[in-house]
C-alpha cells in the first residue's frame, strides 16, 4: 500500500515539474508573437531652400527676415560678414541664395558679389561661419560667327555680353574701319573668343583671340600676341589716324556741346562765348587724341585750344 502511494506522489511531482518547466516557455512565446510598439519617429527639421535677387532698397537683414529668418539670427549673420565683405557693396539685383530650415534657422547663404566671387555663409555645429571665396572657373576657346544686317550690336544680340564683344571688336579694328559710317548690310564677323564657365554655365568672356571682319567685300584680320593685335604678315593693326578719329562712347554726354563750340567758331570766329562747356569738350578730345597717338589738329585745332585758353 505504502508502495502505491509513493508511486502516485512520484507522479504527481512529475506532472507539476513538467507544468513548471512548459507553462512559462509557452506564455513566454506568447508574448514574444505579439509586436512592439514601435518608438514615435524622430522628426528631422526639413530643409528650404530659396533662390533669388537682391531687391531694391532691401540690406541683408531685410532680406533674410523676408523669407522668415529670425531676426536675431540676421543680425548675427551680418555682424559674422562685416569683416570679410562691406554689406553696403550689395547690389540690386544680385542672386542669392538660402537653405534654412522650417523654424527659420538659418543654414546657409550664398550671395554672388561678381562674375568670379561669392559670398558664403554656412552654419557650423557650433557658430556660423563667413566667407568670400573665388569661383573655380573653367576655360574653352568659343568660335563666334555673326552675319551684319543693321548694326554689330545687331549682329550679336544672341550672345551674352554682346556688349563687351561688339567693344572688343570695334577696338581692335579702330584704325581699318569706322564702325559708325562704313557698316554695310551683309558684313561678316568671325571670332576665336576665350570663355569661362562655373559649372557649365557662362561666366563671361577673356580675350579676343582671333578676329576676321568682311567688310564691303575686303577682309580684315587681327590675331593678338601680347596684349596687341597684329594682321596675316605680322604689321600691328594700329596706325597714325584712326579711321574713327572720336569714340563717342567716351564723349556721349557732352556731344551738345561740342556742337555748341563748332557753331560758335564758324560764326563768330571764336569760341569764347561757349568757353565754360568747352572746355571740359576740348580736354576730353585732346586726351583721346593722346590715347590715340593722333597728331593735334585731326579733330580741330581750333577746338583744342580751348583747353589753354583763361577760364571766362
Amino acid at each position: 500500500m505504502r508502495f502505491y502511494k509513493c508511486r502516485i506522489g512520484f507522479i504527481w511531482s512529475l506532472l507539476l515539474a513538467v507544468l513548471v518547466a512548459v507553462i512559462p516557455n509557452y506564455w513566454e512565446s506568447k508574448i514574444d508573437s505579439i509586436p512592439l510598439l514601435a518608438p514615435p519617429p524622430i522628426e528631422i527639421p526639413k530643409t528650404r531652400f530659396v533662390e533669388d535677387k537682391i531687391q531694391k532698397n532691401r540690406t541683408l537683414v531685410a532680406t533674410l527676415v523676408d523669407y522668415d529668418v529670425p531676426i536675431a539670427i540676421a543680425y548675427h549673420v551680418a555682424d559674422l560678414i562685416h569683416p570679410v565683405f562691406d554689406l553696403r557693396k550689395m547690389r540690386f539685383g544680385n542672386p542669392f541664395r538660402l537653405e534654412k530650415e522650417t523654424d527659420g534657422t538659418l543654414k546657409g547663404f550664398e550671395y554672388k558679389i561678381d562674375e568670379e566671387s561669392v559670398l558664403r555663409v554656412q552654419k557650423g555645429s557650433e557658430s556660423y561661419e563667413a566667407k568670400v571665396e573665388k569661383l573655380d572657373l573653367d576655360s574653352r576657346e568659343k568660335i563666334i560667327t555673326a552675319e551684319i544686317h543693321t548694326s554689330l550690336w545687331e549682329a550679336l544680340s544672341d550672345l551674352p555680353r554682346r556688349e563687351y564683344l561688339a567693344t572688343e571688336l570695334a577696338e581692335i579694328f579702330q584704325w581699318q574701319v569706322d564702325f559708325s559710317t562704313e557698316i554695310q548690310p551683309g558684313d561678316q564677323i568671325r571670332l576665336i573668343v576665350d570663355e569661362f564657365l562655373h559649372d557649365g554655365a557662362f561666366v563671361k568672356y577673356g580675350k579676343i583671340q582671333a578676329a576676321d571682319l568682311v567688310n564691303a567685300g575686303r577682309h580684315y584680320r587681327g590675331f593678338r600676341f601680347k596684349d596687341s593685335y597684329y594682321d596675316q604678315k605680322g604689321i600691328s593693326l594700329k596706325r597714325a589716324i584712326l579711321a574713327s578719329p572720336l569714340k563717342l562712347r567716351h564723349a556721349s554726354a557732352p556731344v551738345s556741346h561740342l556742337a555748341g563750340c563748332i557753331r560758335s567758331s564758324a560764326e563768330n570766329g571764336r569760341i569764347w562765348p561757349l568757353i565754360t562747356p568747352c572746355r571740359r569738350v576740348a580736354r576730353l578730345l585732346q586726351l583721346q587724341t593722346e590715347r590715340s597717338h593722333l597728331p593735334v589738329g585731326t579733330v580741330g585745332t581750333e577746338i583744342l585750344s580751348a583747353s589753354s585758353m583763361p577760364a571766362a
